[in-house]
């Protein structure tokens, strides 16, 4: 009898045990999505504050955020350090979402997302003429990301054919599934 009271005993042990861990991993795993929900509301947020600068100095913008300079254009200290400082907090924000990603901690497809801008602007003659003054700040990740494209921009006249080169480029050096189909994705939804 002693015997079966404690075989029942290291029974209910190992199930109660069983269930405690599997709760731990829910919980564990709800906490990482909650994590995911926070990085990118908290990107979000910054990148909303980055949309009212470039909504405050739009006029001034322009002209920098074209593909190609423009023909007679004469930067100016205000436009050129409003332009830099619109490319750099970019490019912080980028970064970020680049460790974030790296780290598992952000969704695959709001990165995804977040891919177009970053090639909205390479195509910035502006960023590309400063690219490789600003690369030494970010990343080694970052870094693998823009360096390919801007040298490859800054040579030809960017095409539409860029922006699939792009997404590709990207999803190798973050080796991401999800960035590699993305344009594809798109195409099919239309």
């Amino acid at each position: 009898m002693f015997g079966l009271e404690a075989s029942l005993e290291g029974y209910v042990a190992a199930v109660g045990l069983f269930v405690s861990l599997v709760i731990f991993l829910l919980q564990q795993r709800r906490l990482i999505q909650l994590r995911k929900q926070e990085n990118y509301l908290s990107l979000e947020l910054s990148s909303t504050e980055l949309f009212r600068y470039e909504a405050q100095y739009g006029a001034q913008l322009a002209p920098y955020m074209a593909t190609t300079r423009p023909d007679k254009f004469e930067g100016s200290v205000s436009g050129d350090a409003v332009a830099t400082n619109f490319y750099l907090q970019q490019l912080n924000l980028f970064e970020i979402a680049v460790r974030l990603r790296k780290a598992n901690s952000f969704d695959p497809k709001i990165f995804g997302s977040w891919v177009i801008w970053f090639y909205d602007a390479a195509q910035s003659w502006y960023f590309r003429e400063n690219w490789f003054q600003w690369r030494d700040n970010y990343t080694r990740a970052l870094r693998e990301i823009f360096d390919a494209p801007v040298a490859k921009f800054s040579k030809e006249k960017p095409s539409i054919e860029d922006r699939r080169y792009f997404f590709l480029h990207v999803a190798k050096a973050m080796k991401c599934p999800v960035v590699k189909k993305w344009l594809d994705d798109l195409e099919r939804a239309v």
